[in-house]
């Protein structure tokens, strides 16, 4: 009398989960370039509020001052911008952030720095032209974000 085998051989198993990884994969891709996008547009955005927070400090007369956010680029250290009472930077320093370490300025470009200023009550830049702030992540091309600031103190 023969009997017919029950339950499955290696190769079917091995099959099966090879097939589900291949599907896994192509269901997962989409997210992981969706997330840096999604983390890319936060922390622009943490930029814009913190240049926003310069522009209302600025017409309100806080501290009788200009206010100012300086972007620094460092070569080999980590990017930070700055919130800062005064003329010209350093000023008084009010808050430091660090730029998420997933993250790199291209402008300013590495080794350099960038400030914008806000005139008192107009909120209007201190510079003459409008003001570009990118970032990117780290060991990608895109998603590439920025902000940019015009004399007339536009944040866009």
């Amino acid at each position: 009398m023969f009997r017919s085998p029950r339950g499955f051989t290696l190769i079917e198993i091995l099959l099966v989960m090879a097939i589900l990884v291949a599907l896994g994969s192509i269901a997962i891709a989409p997210f992981i370039g969706s997330r840096t996008a999604i983390e890319s547009e936060e922390e622009i955005n943490h930029v814009r509020s913190l240049l926003r927070s310069a522009q209302g400090k600025a017409i309100a007369l806080e501290d009788n001052s200009q206010w100012g956010v300086r972007f620094s680029n460092p070569a080999g250290n980590p990017a930070t911008y700055e919130l800062f009472a005064g003329a010209a930077y350093p000023g008084t320093v009010k808050e430091k952030v660090y730029l998420s370490p997933r993250f790199k300025f291209t402008s300013p470009a590495s080794g350099l720095n960038q400030a914008v200023i806000f005139l008192k009550r107009s909120g209007k830049s201190s510079s003459g032209g409008s003001i570009t702030i990118t970032i990117q992540p780290n060991g990608a091309g895109t998603p590439v974000r920025s902000v940019v600031v015009t004399s007339e103190g536009t944040i866009q």
